[in-house]
């Protein structure tokens, strides 16, 4: 019996290609992408995190949008020890 490896996030969306590249085929009734070797699933699990993740850029704009009482202060981070 053959093990069918699949990817079901809406995500998936913004890697579209290397979901293709990577073997994936799209199943409509089941809304999600089907692999038949394991490899390939873990390449397009790793295209699907790079695909998503936020860039640093987007890291600072949204640290910068959280309340002041979210955020560590500069004095409490630089006080503690790890020692």
């Amino acid at each position: 019996m053959t093990t069918l490896y699949t990817i079901s996030d809406d995500r998936t969306k913004f890697c579209r290609k290397a979901m293709k590249a990577n073997d994936g085929v799209w199943n409509p009734v089941t809304s999600a992408w089907m692999f038949m070797k394991s490899d390939d699933h873990g390449n397009a699990m790793c295209e699907l995190y790079r695909a998503t993740r936020p860039s640093g850029a987007q890291l600072e704009a949204l640290l910068s949008m959280a309340k002041p009482s979210m955020t560590p202060s500069a004095s409490a981070r630089s006080s503690s020890s790890y020692g």
